[in-house]
């Protein structure tokens, strides 16, 4: 699935997303395990265990530490950043609805909250509502590029959150700016893996070198060199491109998958290369003139041979 490939099923996703118009883009940056469901050609290219990773949300973060969520834990609501609110707002409502304690936890937020964010979370379930109705119709009409999507976007929120929508999206619209620079970038005409590296990380440094973490940094450079990882069956650029860009310890846990995910490869090719074998030799003995057995008896011979073979295979292997 090339870049703009990817690009596309984004914008469709978001028509459909049911936690928030970009629960796909949160889930690939919190992790991403939906893409497991893709064809395998596609799954090589996409993380199918991502080293663990921090929540995108405050409050997840206090919950993966053991923390239950308090009247104090909503001070994060109202003291974060409004291009970091999305996510905690999001999360909100996520345990809340788990939990039955919407109407309750609204209620703490607003001995809290300013009136402007006790606004935008409280609203939040109706606009994003408002906002998948109108993207639905908005998105579904031809543009002509990308970039054109963007911003019909960029419309739709502004008519559903007003300007607020700009620092509310402001992350989402980091994203889309970077697939669209990858995707020119990925145009190119290039001689070697080393130059197109060179060239990738000349587009890196131009980012926000503190806003982009390692993985993040790691999951750019899996989707730029999609080509190559897919004719790469050793998995060794994928080993490269994990020591360059992850820490020491996510590095070591992706290079533990790489060779996990070799060996899987390996042993299911080898599984269908004496399958293979094993039918060709029933097929031979079927068509045997020394062959006496009627069908029905055939047919648990050759049931018999397949469940010993498959024991066998799996036992040693």
């Amino acid at each position: 699935m090339a870049i703009k490939g990817k690009l596309a099923v984004l914008f469709g996703l978001s028509i459909i997303a049911s936690v928030g118009i970009y629960s796909y883009f949160s889930a690939y940056q919190a992790e991403t395990k939906a893409l497991v469901a893709l064809p395998i050609q596609t799954q090589k290219t996409l993380l199918l265990s991502d080293p663990p990773l921090e929540s995108n949300s405050e409050l997840g973060r206090k919950e993966e530490q053991g923390r239950k969520i308090t009247k104090y834990d909503f001070i994060v609501l109202q003291t974060i950043s409004i291009n970091k609110l999305k996510a905690e707002i999001e999360h909100f409502w996520q345990r809340c609805r788990q939990q039955f304690t919407c109407d309750d936890w609204l209620k703490d937020l607003q001995s809290i909250a300013s009136d402007e964010r006790y606004q935008l979370v409280s609203e939040y379930p109706e606009k994003l509502s408002q906002m998948q109705q109108e993207l639905s119709v908005t998105l579904n009409r031809h543009s002509n590029t990308i970039n054109d999507k963007v911003e019909q976007l960029k419309a739709v929120h502004y008519s559903v959150w007003g300007e607020i929508s700009n620092e509310l999206f402001a992350d989402e619209y980091d994203y889309y700016t970077n697939f669209s620079q990858l995707e020119q970038l990925n145009n190119k005409q290039w001689f070697s893996t080393d130059a197109k590296l060179a060239g990738f990380e000349q587009w890196l440094q131009q980012q926000h070198s503190d806003k982009t973490s390692g993985l993040d940094s790691y999951r750019w450079a899996r989707s730029f060199f999609e080509e190559e990882i897919n004719a790469d069956s050793s998995a060794r650029l994928e080993s490269l491109l994990a020591d360059k860009y992850l820490n020491k310890d996510q590095a070591l846990l992706e290079r533990n998958r790489l060779d996990k995910r070799q060996q899987q490869h390996i042993q299911a090719g080898k599984y269908q290369q004496e399958l293979k074998v094993l039918r060709e030799t029933l097929d031979a003995q079927r068509k045997s003139e020394s062959n006496e057995l009627s069908e029905s008896e055939w047919l648990q011979h050759e049931a018999k041979q397949l469940r010993e073979f498959r024991k066998s295979f799996f036992q040693h292997d």
